[in-house]
């Protein structure tokens, strides 16, 4: 009988010790997560590519649009007005419609947000519209996004000073790469057969300006195609010996394939938005270098 209470002792203590050590596991697993690092919000994935390269283990990045996304055609979610809301800076391109539109939103319950235009200082192109409108697409430059890249610098040290020294030397670092980046597609570029490629949508032209190219686009900055353009696309790109013709698919990769059917060029994908940034621009480099 002794031996039996024993045994059932043991037993209870061992199932109170087994109830006790699930509450807890349950408990903590049932905490809130807290964050553990501050975040910035870019709105594309290139921006957020150098930014990393610059904040390092101080700064998480979340970008607004994801790899493949088309700015023309973004409508801003309730959870991206929550994160910027929530975040502790926004660092934007400057010249995407979307980012007024957003910001307009935010700042009414988030009037103390930071905002960084990363764009302030690139000289832009206008479009074929003329007046004030102004060529978003500045992230596909090497050497705009160095200049991004000191914009990007000069908001991370007034965001948190006490690492100044620790950013300065990642962009110190991400500028000399950048550097020889196009230094090397300066020479790969220099000895092309042709200096004009055709391309879907006009994404390229501070590439094209960077290294002295001609941009024969299909589409106009409002995404309009008629057969009169096309035709003089045919025109523009027969007379000026291009041998590339570059399409994203995040647009009707069909519609321009039936445009190749009368150029027969070769057709490159490329995907300038996405966070693998520098391969889309060695990409697009390679290819006209090829030709």
């Amino acid at each position: 009988m002794k031996r039996y209470n024993a045994h059932n002792a043991t037993f209870a203590a061992l199932t109170i010790a087994l109830i006790v050590s699930v509450m807890t596991l349950l408990l903590y697993a049932c905490r809130p997560i807290t964050q553990s690092r501050p975040t910035i919000v870019v709105s594309i994935q290139p921006q957020r590519y150098v930014l990393e390269q610059i904040a390092g283990k101080y700064y998480d990045v979340v970008a607004l649009l994801q790899d493949g996304a088309n700015p023309e055609q973004y409508e801003p979610s309730m959870n991206n007005v929550m994160a910027l809301e929530q975040c502790d800076a926004y660092f934007m391109v400057g010249h995407i419609g979307f980012e007024a539109a957003i910001l307009n939103r935010v700042t009414a319950n988030r009037p103390d947000l930071k905002v960084c235009d990363t764009g302030v200082g690139i000289n832009m192109i206008n479009t074929a519209h003329g007046g004030t409108s102004r060529d978003p697409h500045v992230w596909a430059s090497v050497r705009n996004a160095r200049l991004m890249a000191q914009n990007m610098l000069a908001a991370l040290i007034e965001l948190d000073a006490k690492h100044e020294r620790y950013y300065r030397s990642r962009c110190a670092s991400l500028t000399k790469h950048l550097n020889e980046l196009d230094s090397t597609i300066a020479a790969q570029l220099d000895s092309c057969s042709s200096k004009a490629f055709v391309v879907w949508h006009p994404a390229l032209s501070y590439f094209a300006r960077d290294y002295g190219l001609t941009q024969i686009s299909v589409e106009d900055e409002s995404g309009n195609v008629t057969p009169r353009r096309i035709g003089q696309v045919v025109e523009e790109a027969k007379n000026a010996h291009a041998q590339v013709f570059f399409y994203q698919k995040e647009f009707d990769s069909r519609a321009a394939r039936s445009v190749n059917e009368q150029m027969r060029i070769n057709m490159v994908e490329i995907s300038p938005m996405s966070y693998d940034w520098e391969s889309q621009i060695i990409k697009i480099s390679t290819a006209l270098a090829g030709q």
